[in-house]
């Protein structure tokens, strides 16, 4: 710089020309989405490769992971950095999103049929444990019925849901079938033996796991049944509401009863005790026991008089069979005849006071009296017993006595018989 006097001075001045503009991308990877595949739980990806540009001149490229390169599942963000010799920078970034698609899979149980248990109608059944793979991380395995269950007769249905942690699904599902073969158990009733062949017997009772369908009789005759003579087998059947069946048997036995027939002689006349009376009896099984109504024992009966006789005769069954035979005396009774006197004095002729036709009443009562109204002499069941004494066993005085006799026939009618007797010796 010159001024007006000559005077001068010098100024300098550096001027540096520097480079302030960073890098720019012109071609950039765009985020970036990739699914797994069976590998694993991480794939590889690859993108564009970038396109930089500086003004003056580029420095370095530099990624945050290289082309290939595995990433994980979830998102990953990539980052390029470009820098000139100026160490201008420019950055970029992008998104690796890692998706799992893939499903799990499972190893579901083949379908099973098995039989009940003992006594129920159903059974409990458990499989092995569950096997799901997935390519990455399995999360839960679900069953709609757990292993151990109890499973009732038929066909159930058990559906199976595997989910990984990414929340894909796979499912499946097999059947339990359980049979019923369990047969139902049906009781019969005891033997029946019997004589009458009206036979009545209780129901056969059955039971079974699952329940009776119907229990019905497939032999001999229904309870209630008049059943022949001889031995019959009666044989029902119960089936259960799947089918299963049982059977027993019983049998009915009726034994024949014994015939009895009566026959009799009476006697030769009322009182008498001479008469018979006879039994023939056939059939039944012997030996045979008798008993009479008037407590004897024996097959026929002698020496009897007129009345009612009633047998009943049981064989070796036990079957009893009875007839009964009215006895009546072959002549009517007699009748009484009560003498005027008597000579008691020893000599063995006309000793007793004999009343005729007495031995045909012996419900009777004889009385004595003397001329003065005393009773001398009195006999109940009087039997031609009196010789002139009195009840002292003192010979009374001949003379004249009043005698009265009461007698009771067997139609329970009294007559009473009076007269004078004149003892002489």
């Amino acid at each position: 710089v010159l001024d007006s006097c000559g005077n001068s001075a010098l100024v300098s001045q550096m001027i540096y020309i520097g480079d302030q503009i960073h890098p720019v991308f012109s071609l950039a990877p765009s985020d970036t989405l990739v699914a797994l595949d069976s590998s694993g739980c991480q794939t590889t990806c690859s993108w564009i490769t970038p396109i930089v540009s500086d003004n003056c001149q580029l420095d370095t490229i530099i990624s945050s992971h290289t082309q290939g390169c595995y990433f994980p599942l979830g998102q990953t963000i990539v980052t390029y950095t470009a820098k000139d010799q100026c160490g201008n920078t420019s950055d970029i970034h992008f998104t690796v999103t890692v998706v799992d698609t893939m499903a799990p899979v499972l190893d579901c149980p083949v379908d099973t049929i098995i039989e009940n248990d003992p006594g129920e109608c159903g059974a409990i059944y458990t499989w092995d444990s569950l096997v799901a793979t997935d390519n990455c991380q399995l999360d839960t395995i679900i069953s709609s019925i757990s292993p151990g269950s109890y499973f009732g007769v038929g066909t159930t249905t058990v559906e199976l849901i595997a989910i990984d942690a990414s929340g894909n699904i796979d499912s499946c599902s097999f059947t339990v079938t359980v049979l019923d073969t369990e047969a139902p158990v049906i009781s019969c009733p005891l033997d029946v033996s019997q004589c009458d062949s009206l036979v009545d017997y209780p129901s056969p009772s059955a039971q079974d796991n699952c329940g009776i369908l119907s229990v019905s009789r497939i032999g001999g005759l229904s309870s209630g049944s008049y059943f022949p003579v001889g031995l019959t087998e009666n044989t029902y059947v119960v089936e259960d509401i799947h089918g299963n069946t049982d059977t027993c048997s019983f049998t009915v036995e009726v034994f024949a009863s014994p015939k009895l027939q009566l026959t009799g002689i009476p006697e030769s006349y009322y009182n008498a005790s001479d008469g018979e009376v006879l039994s023939t009896v056939s059939g039944g099984t012997p030996t045979y026991v008798y008993s009479w109504n008037t407590g004897g024992f024996t097959p026929n009966l002698y020496g009897v008089s007129s009345g009612l006789y009633i047998l009943t005769v049981t064989d070796s069954n036990g079957c009893i069979v009875s007839d009964s035979i009215l006895m009546e005396s072959a002549q009517e009774r007699p009748d009484i005849e009560i003498p005027t006197g008597y000579t008691p004095n020893g000599d063995g002729s006309n000793d007793h006071f004999v009343v005729r036709g007495i031995e045909y009443y012996p419900e009777n009562e004889l009385q004595v009296f003397n001329r003065w109204g005393d009773k001398v002499y009195n006999r109940k069941h009087y039997n031609n017993e009196w010789d002139g004494r009195n009840n002292n066993g003192e010979s009374l005085p001949d003379g004249t006595y009043y005698v009265l006799l009461h007698i009771t026939d067997q139609h329970g009618k009294e007559t009473v018989y009076k007269g004078y007797v004149y003892i002489k010796r």
